[in-house]
């Protein structure tokens, strides 16, 4: 009886991984999203920089390292955005350095 109890719960595991959604939807890697990517990165990190200037005793230290973590995956996902955007090249590269201006 347990075997069979257990191989309804991984038939019905398996048949609910097939159906599932992915983990994940597809995002856009074009140009304009890599900018919004960079403008996302820049808030973070203005938004850690308050955090440290600010930084006192009652400051949770907890809050801060979240605010690092959340810079880092900021930059990974732009990093990702790039790495993935076929048509990237010199003239959004040289679009992008004028942006950051």
């Amino acid at each position: 009886m347990k075997v069979l109890a257990l191989l309804a719960v991984l038939l019905s595991f398996f048949i609910n991984m097939i159906h599932a959604a992915p983990l994940h939807t597809p995002l856009r890697h074009d140009t304009p999203a890599i900018i919004k990517d960079f403008e996302q990165v820049g808030a973070r990190v203005a938004e850690l920089d308050k955090a440290i200037k600010s930084f006192g005793p009652k400051t949770d230290v907890g809050t801060i390292r979240n605010l690092t973590s959340n810079v880092e995956m900021a930059i990974v996902h732009t990093h990702n955005d790039v790495d993935w955007n076929k048509s990237f090249n010199e003239k959004d590269s040289k679009a992008m350095a004028s942006s950051a201006d």
